[in-house]
């Protein structure tokens, strides 16, 4: 399996650069956080399966078969059959004014289904619009928020795609501003 996970900022041209990728990858999984929904279902290709929501939204080629465990505004969680693999992938995008109870609950969900699935290969992608060393390289006044994701990561043993480094930020606006509040999150 391969993963794109991508903030299209609800871009028109963002959304339709990253879709062109899944014509030609059989393995693809798409996971979109801020995506232009309306392009999409517009589009609505017959040979895609489509999981959209407020913020995040899931594509995957039609013949893999694809589960929906969770589907709200923050998260898409799916079971994903690709070359008979299965594997659970979670769009998450945590709005920067999500209030900590809020996350809290938003979190809780994720780990209660993650419990009777914690014998597949599973994949977090998202914004979590928040820092923390596993993932970033800096903290900042996002801490508490990140430190509930960091336990879901201990508790079911995931760990950071990439390696946090200075020069190769997830996020950036104007010229001088970069963050890593963008993860992919792995077992």
């Amino acid at each position: 399996m391969e993963i794109i996970s991508y903030n299209t900022n609800k871009s028109l041209t963002n959304t339709l650069k990253i879709i062109e990728n899944i014509y030609e990858n059989d393995k693809l999984v798409i996971n979109l956080q801020e995506p232009n929904n309306g392009l999409i279902a517009t589009l609505n290709p017959l040979n895609f399966n489509i999981t959209l929501s407020k913020y995040v939204t899931t594509l995957t080629k039609v013949h893999n078969q694809v589960k929906v465990i969770i589907k709200n505004e923050h998260v898409v969680m799916c079971n994903i059959k690709i070359n008979g693999q299965l594997y659970c992938t979670t769009n998450v995008y945590i709005h920067p004014d999500m209030k900590n109870e809020e996350l809290k609950s938003l979190i809780k969900e994720i780990s209660l289904r993650l419990n009777s699935m914690q014998h597949l290969p599973t994949i977090i992608t998202g914004d979590l619009n928040c820092e923390n060393e596993m993932w970033s390289y800096k903290t900042n006044k996002t801490k508490l928020r990140a430190n509930y994701i960091v336990d879901l990561c201990n508790e079911y043993g995931l760990r950071s795609a990439f390696t946090p480094d200075p020069n190769n930020w997830t996020y950036t606006w104007g010229t001088r501003s970069q963050s890593w509040i963008d993860a992919i999150l792995f077992n």
